[in-house]
């Protein structure tokens, strides 16, 4: 008999605040190279990570890394291989929304390489980006591996959403975002699973032959609402130091996991061994925010502050990096 997958319910902790200080609008640092088919802003950030000792950005409709300045929002981009057609730009307005490879989460890998993965909400989704030390940059064809976590039924539930993607010592953590109504009897499910990070960067290497990495330690979580809209996963990341991680969670009221839709509230929460906990997200006057906080990433010089990537769904509106203050005892 199946052992019960563990169900963890996240509590508002009214002792803690999560503030955001500086908001940045992101702009490319230089003009676009031809054939570079770039949009005029980086209009997507999509997930966020420290590497190579800067910020980088994945966008999930544009084939551009983003290296970002913290102190301006400019942006140096890496060009990525170019998608269907031979496009980097998949402006939703002209009809790009379906082809795009959506990538949503980014995590630096114990050997130094960025990996960037596709949602795995729709086929053209089933990616891998991997990129090297020295920016060399492939996409992995990972059907194969997003079958095995969509069959997961305990993780993916209704639909697999890939959000967030954390390095946790041996393993890699991927969480899945729930904001799809009930399918085939199947409810829609906030959960985190772990894949082996061995087995993960071998089969990367090499598909056609290594051995398909398994999922484990399903976790399932309740998140809560706000404003009529059920609080579901919109990134992850790893705390500094300790075993505690961060995520950040939206409410929007979008009618399944492709289409966008009004947002109703965002909250900052913790995961670690003994709680669940969250705080609404605010300004500087208590005010509450609703922010599509679509990428997170620790500041690894100071604990108390996160930075956090948003994107507005808007075409024409460039993406901010923020930066978050951290109040109350969430350590």
């Amino acid at each position: 008999m199946a052992s019960p997958v563990p169900f963890r319910i996240a509590r508002p902790d009214p002792r803690l605040g999560a503030q955001v200080g500086a908001r940045r609008a992101l702009r490319y640092a230089d003009a676009a190279s031809p054939g570079h088919d770039r949009p005029a802003v980086p209009r997507a950030a999509s997930g966020l990570a420290w590497w190579q000792g800067a910020l980088v950005a994945v966008q999930d409709d544009a084939e551009h890394l983003l290296r970002i300045d913290r102190a301006s929002g400019a942006c140096t981009a890496l060009p990525l291989p170019p998608g269907p057609g031979g496009r980097r730009d998949f402006d939703p307005t002209r009809g790009g929304k379906r082809h795009k490879r959506d990538l949503e989460c980014c995590v630096v890998a114990p050997d130094g390489r960025l990996l960037g993965f596709g949602s795995g909400s729709k086929p053209t989704r089933e990616q891998v980006l991997v990129v090297g030390p020295d920016g060399a940059a492939r996409y992995v064809d990972a059907r194969a591996l997003y079958r095995r976590l969509r069959r997961t039924r305990a993780f993916s539930g209704a639909r697999l959403n890939l959000e967030g993607a954390v390095s946790r010592g041996t393993e890699l953590w991927l969480f899945n975002r729930g904001n799809e109504p009930r399918r085939a009897g199947r409810a829609p499910l906030d959960a985190s699973c772990a894949l082996a990070w061995g087995a993960l960067l071998a089969w990367l290497d090499a598909p056609s032959r290594a051995p398909l990495p398994a999922p484990a330690t399903v976790v399932q979580y309740g998140l809560g609402s706000t404003g009529g809209a059920r609080l579901c996963f919109s990134d992850a990341c790893a705390a500094l130091g300790g075993d505690a991680l961060w995520y950040a969670a939206t409410a929007e009221a979008s009618a399944d996991a492709i289409a966008d839709g009004p947002l109703r509230g965002a909250v900052l929460g913790s995961i670690d061994p003994r709680a669940v906990r969250q705080a609404p997200l605010t300004d500087a006057a208590g005010r509450a925010l609703a922010l599509k906080l679509e990428g997170l990433c620790p500041d690894p010089q100071d604990a108390r502050r996160l930075f956090a990537v948003v994107d507005a769904d808007n075409p024409t509106q460039a993406s901010e990096l923020l930066e978050l203050t951290l109040a109350g005892p969430w350590s």
